[in-house]
């Protein structure tokens, strides 16, 4: 075996990616944060020479491979619990910076009630509601009044009559994220719009 191998250790992590095995962290008595490769066809260890964020001292941590990455999640530094989600990439070799949140449902978020792209608009209580006809894959009812027989499919504005102009902002971010804050003020109305107005064809949608 030639090169380095690191210190006597355990709580470490290890993965191997291609022909090499990568050893992170662990514990020798106290924390650790060295990166080191060993290479399985050449039986050669050497270090890991990264840059970016290093994701610092630690053991008990988990550690995967995913494509051309490894992911390391969480551990103990010798004094707090971490709950950090870190980035190794290969080709070439550096840290990244924390996996970013997904930002998926706020994106989406956004479209609620936006004019960009909007192929509907719906009136409620007088006031134009800016919508896209996306809410087809996410609710039968609106499906069958945006691409039936009914009138409402070939209009540019749909009335809604039986609902307020707030609790509809509140169906539709449900329908665009698949969540939504109830306020205790509109949630009874909103109940009485899924099982009443909107009958069977809006209640699967909340199920």
């Amino acid at each position: 075996m030639r090169g380095s191998p690191p210190l006597s250790r355990d709580s470490h992590v290890s993965v191997v990616y291609g022909n090499s095995m990568f050893v992170f962290g662990g514990s020798t008595g106290s924390a650790m944060d060295d990166f080191h490769e060993f290479d399985l066809v050449a039986n050669q260890w050497s270090p890991v020479m990264s840059s970016g964020l290093f994701p610092g001292y630690r053991f008990c941590h988990i550690a995967n491979i995913y494509k051309d990455s490894i992911l390391v999640f969480g551990g103990y530094d010798g004094s707090s619990r971490l709950n950090d989600f870190l980035q190794f990439k290969f080709s070439p070799h550096k840290f990244g910076c924390e996996v970013p949140q997904s930002t998926l449902v706020g994106d989406l978020r956004e479209f609620v009630n936006s004019e960009l792209l909007s192929d509907i608009t719906f009136l409620v209580e007088g006031r134009p509601v800016y919508a896209h006809k996306v809410l087809c894959m996410r609710c039968t009812y609106f499906r069958a009044l945006l691409t039936g027989e009914m009138m409402e499919s070939r209009a540019n504005e749909i009335p809604l009559p039986d609902v307020t102009y707030d609790v509809f902002l509140s169906l539709l971010e449900y329908l665009y994220t698949d969540e939504v804050m109830v306020d205790l003020e509109n949630a009874m109305e909103l109940f009485q719009v899924i099982v009443i107005y909107y009958r069977e064809r809006i209640v699967s949608c909340f199920c």
